[in-house]
């Protein structure tokens, strides 16, 4: 299948790639359907790119290449919504990457998580949990302008 996205151009993708997040994400509820994309020029850099919204792609990082001593637990809810099988299951967690004044903000607070066997992601609502704001230097200024 194509689709023709304003950041990427034409991107070709397999029924398979398609990630379905039945509520959506924060500030895309409508926006069901994602494919997970590398970013060319930055190696821990991801997009969740909108199949019903092509003009619509969320920079992505993991968690872990920001803070090392991040912890996440997936209750049972979680686990139910992403259809998970067994504990030794363990999701794809991404955060964020937002455009905040003065730099960037990364979401620890609103991680999405994915199975990737079965493609189904949800967003999971953290409370106690501040985002991360990094003021804008040669790095971030970078992952600013391919956000």
């Amino acid at each position: 299948m194509d689709l023709l996205t304003s950041r990427f151009g034409a991107v070709q993708f397999d029924a398979s790639e398609v990630i379905v997040v039945d509520n959506g994400l924060d500030g895309y509820s409508a926006a069901r359907q994602w494919l997970l994309l590398a970013d060319g020029a930055h190696a821990e850099l991801y997009w969740l790119q909108s199949i019903s919204m092509s003009e619509v792609a969320i920079p992505v990082i993991s968690p872990w290449a920001v803070d090392s001593d991040y912890k996440l637990r997936i209750d049972s809810t979680i686990s139910h919504r992403l259809r998970l099988q067994a504990d030794s299951e363990t999701p794809l967690i991404l955060v964020r990457i937002d455009e905040a004044s003065g730099g960037l903000m990364i979401r620890m607070d609103i991680p999405i998580a994915i199975n990737v066997q079965t493609q189904r992601g949800g967003q999971i609502y953290l409370d106690g949990i501040q985002p991360l704001q990094w003021e804008t230097s040669d790095q971030s200024e970078t992952l600013k302008q391919s956000a």
